[in-house]
């Protein structure tokens, strides 16, 4: 079989090693991986950058080898000592030359041909038969498979900002888009998550940041995730797990689990935890400037606890959610993701105090209720929904992914012209519609296309959770594995 992988980030740096470990029997005989940028394996999230960035993972959660809990740690030993502790936030740009470190040796055997060019169109010629086109028109196929590794959809634009002069749509790497700014014109970000405040703090350390000249976070409602502490050491009573899951689909032959059976096992979870999580909710949901405080100053054991819980539950995300009923699904992405992944997507504590202090200063200022966006001759003037006005001389754009497939393909060639001629279609959750567990792709006018494979942010209303690297290894691993499995049965 011959095989593409397009995009050499995680994925499909997973995909290559996948393929040189399971292909026992030589059923995949040529590879081809194409990546427009040098270094293999990285990613956009991890690429060379300022060490500001940090991960939101402790060092001792990030190792890609599953039985050695501790193979980043003693990497970093050996190369950056100072960051060698389970417990602590390292530099994205550092894990990136881990990732780069571990996964380079694959992509130098014989059948892996790296081929620098970023693919534009996707054509289908018969059934498994794929052609791929790069910018220049140039032909690569046919293909028997296709990985489509091509990492996460373009940032949201929800105040029609792109194009404007002193916007600054996608803000990474940050050395490169945020190095050159005239500070004294006032510099806004939209969204105070954690790509903004990884802007947040590249600015503190590159530019005079003072009362005079203060950052502006602009957001809508809540400025932060719950802060995130030191990992919760005794033991947790943790039952939404695979056997659990297995044993509910058993009760109903395969078919769904109610949310409320869900709903149910974490609150019986929580009691014998110790935990009311309702009065968390109460206390910490609202992601307020004293909710932060005050979680940084109590370092409350439960909170800790409920943490823990949805770092653990992260692995088993995908098949809750796919054993949803189509109208639980609806109902959860609706009414419930918001406040699950306030809890869930933390930030570091660490991070939430350096902003505190910096409020407490004045060096920065957060701006709720943001409406719309005028474009000026000075720059952006924010509005809010209580008609507050203010001026920006830049906006940075940190607003997270955009799920609708209709914009977000616009930004992306490959991605828009497979789903202009119909070989792709949206997931009514958002993104891109694939099956469940292979992830092949759904199309409307060709049916589940066969060993046409996606993985990444784009599957995420179906591979709910992976914004997280290990799911995202596992799932182009998987893919891999499927093809292998059913090309035997051929």
């Amino acid at each position: 079989m011959k095989v593409a992988i397009i995009g050499a980030g995680v994925a499909g740096a997973a995909a290559v090693k996948t393929i040189l470990e399971e292909n026992h029997q030589g059923l995949i005989n040529h590879v081809d991986v194409f990546e427009d940028r040098k270094q293999l394996g990285v990613g956009s999230p991890y690429e060379p950058d300022s060490n500001q960035l940090l991960m939101n993972s402790y060092v001792g959660d990030l190792g890609f080898e599953w039985q050695d809990a501790d193979h980043y740690l003693r990497w970093l030993q050996d190369h950056y000592p100072e960051y060698a502790r389970r417990d602590i936030f390292s530099p994205r740009p550092i894990f990136g030359e881990y990732i780069q470190d571990y996964f380079s040796p694959y992509f130098e055997d014989e059948i892996i041909h790296v081929v620098h060019q970023r693919i534009h169109q996707l054509k289908i010629k018969s059934p498994k038969s794929y052609y791929l086109y790069d910018a220049q028109g140039k032909q690569y196929g046919p293909y028997d498979s296709v990985l489509m590794t091509v990492g996460h959809p373009p940032y949201a634009d929800y105040y029609n900002l792109l194009g404007q002069e002193g916007y600054i749509h996608h803000p990474y790497p940050v050395e490169q888009l945020l190095s050159d700014l005239d500070y004294q014109k006032g510099i806004g970000i939209i969204g105070s998550g954690l790509t903004g405040i990884d802007i947040m703090r590249y600015l503190q350390d590159h530019y005079p940041i003072t009362i005079d000249h203060p950052v502006t976070f602009y957001i809508l409602d809540q400025p932060f995730s719950t802060p995130k502490f030191e990992r919760y050491a005794e033991d947790l009573v943790f039952n939404l797990n695979a056997d659990w899951i297995d044993k509910q689909l058993a009760q109903s032959d395969g078919q769904t689990i109610p949310l409320e059976a869900i709903f149910h096992q974490f609150e019986e979870d929580m009691e014998a935890n110790g935990v009311d999580w309702k009065s968390l909710v109460e206390r910490y949901s609202q992601g307020s400037i004293g909710e932060g405080l005050m979680a940084i100053h109590q370092q409350n054991r439960r909170l800790s606890i409920l943490q823990l819980y949805g770092r653990k539950l992260t692995a088993f995300l995908p098949a809750l959610n796919m054993a949803l009923s189509s109208q639980d699904r609806i109902r959860f992405f609706k009414d419930f993701m918001g406040l699950f992944e306030h809890f869930r997507s933390q930030t570091p504590a660490e991070s939430i105090a350096f902003i505190l202090q910096g409020l407490k200063d004045g060096r920065i200022r957060i701006v709720s209720g943001m409406k719309a966006v005028e474009v000026n001759a000075q720059g952006f003037t924010v509005v809010t929904q209580k008609g507050l006005r203010y001026q920006s001389g830049y906006l940075i754009n940190a607003t997270g992914f955009d799920q609708n497939l209709e914009t977000a393909a616009q930004h992306d060639p490959l991605i828009n012209q497979m789903y202009q001629e119909g070989i792709i279609q949206a997931n009514p959750l958002g993104g891109i519609l694939v099956d469940w567990p292979h992830t092949q792709v759904l199309s409307q006018r060709f049916g589940r296309l066969e060993h046409l494979y996606l993985t990444g942010h784009w599957i995420f209303s179906t591979q709910f959770g992976n914004n997280n690297t290990k799911l995202t290894y596992k799932q182009a691993e998987a893919c891999v594995k499927h093809l292998l499995e059913s090309a035997r049965d051929i």
